[in-house]
C-alpha cells in the first residue's frame, strides 16, 4: 500500500508514541524491588524509543549508552523475594546487547572527544548508576569498553584520511 507523507505521517507519530512517564516508574518500581535486570529493560526500552525518536543531546545519548552497558556489564541480578545467595548476580551471565554497542558506536560519532575524555565521562557518570551490592567498579567496565572506544576513534581517524 503506498501512501503519501501526509497520509504516514500520522501513523508514524502513533508508532512512535512512548509514555515516558510509565516506563521511568516502571524503571523505579523494579529498582525498588531490587530486580536490576528488569529495571536494565526498562531503561533500555527507553534508550531505545529515545534513540528512535532522536530525543537526547549527543551527550545525553553517550551517557544513557554508558549506563545501559554499564548495567549489562554488571550482570544479571533479579533477586526480588528472593535469598540472594540462592540466586546471586553471575558474572559470567553478563551479555552486553549487540543494539548497545551500536548505539555506543554512533553516540562516539556524534559526541567526538579524546579517548581520555570518554573515560572521564564514564566514570563520573556511572559513579551515579544504582546497582545491587556486587557492584562493579565502574573502571572495570571501562577498560573493557575501552577497546571499543578505541576503535571507534581509530576507525574514524581513517575515514578522515583520503
Amino acid at each position: 500500500m503506498l501512501l503519501s507523507w501526509e497520509e504516514f505521517r500520522p501513523l508514524q507519530q502513533e508508532r512512535l508514541s512512548f509514555d515516558w512517564d510509565r516506563y521511568t516508574a516502571e524503571a523505579e518500581f523494579h529498582l525498588k524491588r531490587r530486580d536490576f535486570g528488569l529495571y536494565r529493560n526498562a531503561k533500555y526500552a527507553l534508550l531505545e524509543t529515545g534513540f528512535a525518536q532522536h530525543k537526547f543531546s549527543p551527550y545525553g545519548m553517550l551517557v544513557k549508552c554508558f549506563e545501559i552497558y554499564y548495567l549489562d556489564f554488571s550482570g544479571p541480578n533479579n533477586v526480588h523475594g528472593l535469598n540472594s545467595s540462592i540466586c546471586s548476580a553471575f558474572k559470567q551471565d553478563t551479555f552486553i546487547a549487540p543494539a548497545v554497542l551500536s548505539w555506543i558506536e554512533d553516540a562516539v560519532k556524534d559526541y567526538p572527544q579524546t579517548l581520555e575524555q570518554y573515560e572521564q565521562i564514564f566514570l563520573t557518570e556511572m559513579e551515579k548508576v544504582r546497582l545491587p551490592e556486587q557492584k562493579t567498579l565502574p573502571k572495570t567496565a571501562w577498560n573493557k569498553l575501552k577497546k571499543l572506544i578505541k576503535e571507534c576513534l581509530e576507525y574514524s581517524d581513517e575515514e578522515g584520511i583520503d
